[in-house]
């Protein structure tokens, strides 16, 4: 059943879906080197455990080497997540390093649509670029409402302050083309600079992969 559902998924997608091996059982089942490619990127999950339950009446654990990530289908419209993933393990391509912790519910009004609201907390220690640039303590916390996800608050602690707010106005069709906007402000020792940045989610993305302390000016 489960090789089948996932040979259906990869003839029904854009995406290449690959694993290595896969272990079912009555109630639990375990896939070994679950890769998805896109033209985007790839993602890898060296071990992947479903369980299916009462309450939750599903839980999807992916494995990367890091604390366990629970993904709980705790009912027929809501999903939970709490737990860590290794993003050089999970997204091998990116050339990112470093740990991500989430936790956070997610409202389906179907589960073969995007979600509808919800909240959400994301924690990382510690995230390393592909540039080698490091920024540390960062934490993000949004709140979704239908195509609106609103940036309650970013933080990182170095190697500059940051504090900003902001939207995005999701294209479930195409991420990458959503609109962001944010604002707040960046401090190093007694020095403030506001941050204003707006346009498409690529563009940001882009940015992203550099060293973003070249945007100002100290």
């Amino acid at each position: 059943v489960w090789t089948n559902a996932l040979t259906g998924l990869n003839e029904s997608t854009r995406a290449e879906i690959t694993w290595s091996g896969l272990d079912a059982g009555m109630r639990t089942t375990t896939i070994r080197d679950l890769s998805m490619t896109t033209a985007i990127t790839r993602v890898h999950v060296p071990l992947l455990r479903v369980r299916a339950g009462l309450f939750p009446y599903l839980r999807i654990t992916p494995m990367t080497g890091a604390r366990d990530l629970n993904v709980d289908m705790a009912g027929f419209s809501t999903m939970k997540a709490d737990g860590e993933v290794d993003l050089a393990v999970l997204l091998p391509e990116a050339g990112l390093g470093g740990v991500l912790q989430v936790r956070g519910v997610l409202e389906f009004e179907s589960w073969s649509k995007p979600p509808v609201n919800g909240h959400f907390t994301v924690l990382i220690p510690e995230l390393v670029l592909p540039t080698k640039f490091r920024f540390n303590d960062i934490r993000l916390e949004c709140t979704l409402d239908k195509d609106k996800l609103t940036i309650d608050s970013y933080t990182m602690e170095k190697p500059l302050y940051v504090e900003t707010t902001g939207t995005v106005v999701l294209n479930w069709r195409k991420l990458s083309a959503s609109r962001y906007t944010i604002q707040g402000f960046v401090k190093k020792g007694k020095t403030e600079q506001e941050i204003k940045l707006n346009g498409p989610l690529r563009d940001f993305m882009d940015l992203a992969k550099g060293d973003l302390s070249k945007l100002f000016s100290f």
